[in-house]
């Protein structure tokens, strides 16, 4: 007979599990992505990488069609994975596919403020250039109408199509406690 002691032994076993992280620009979409894709131990996309090649987000650095949808396609292969943005037309994709969805639906002032203060993953300041752009961006996602932007219409529209597990956060407490 063999006898089996199983104290101390976590086994987590996740399956499938595609979670979309959507939401304005500075709401914290990449920091609880980085989070969960630790606690869950899958990996985390961004979609700003499906649009841009390394280097910026400017039009230098800008994927053709083709190049966005061989990401796209590479990332959805993966059985479990993280994938966190704002571009609507993308997140629509996923949202297809994804089995959660998180909605970081902050207000206004939080968002700008987190991208006057933030800091880029390299541990840099953004440019008084770069800062100012993603600023305007994020300042006009509240009142844009159009569906297929970056925009509380569009992300809005995202969540109420979604028909699986949806998580909405209205406050940094709420993203610090989320678990999956």
């Amino acid at each position: 007979k063999s006898y089996y002691n199983f104290n101390y032994i976590n086994i987590i076993i996740i399956i499938n599990m595609i979670i979309l992280i959507i939401g304005n620009a500075g709401c914290g979409k990449s920091y609880l992505g980085k989070r969960l894709s630790k606690d869950l131990n899958i990996p985390l996309f961004c979609i700003d990488f499906i649009w841009f090649k390394p280097g910026g987000y400017s039009k230098d650095h800008e994927r053709n069609a083709k190049e966005r949808n061989a990401v796209t396609k590479k990332i959805m292969s993966n059985k479990s994975y993280i994938i966190e943005g704002a571009s609507g037309i993308t997140a629509k994709k996923f949202a297809k596919i994804a089995s959660h969805l998180v909605f970081i639906k902050y207000p206004k002032t939080v968002c700008l403020k987190s991208i006057r203060s933030r800091k880029l993953p390299s541990g840099q300041i953004s440019s008084k250039a770069e800062t100012d752009w993603l600023y305007n961006f994020a300042k006009e996602y509240y009142e844009k109408k159009n569906t297929g932007s970056c925009s509380l219409v569009t992300h809005s529209s995202i969540v109420d199509k979604f028909t699986k597990s949806i998580y909405i956060l209205t406050n940094r407490d709420d993203a610090n406690r989320l678990s999956l």
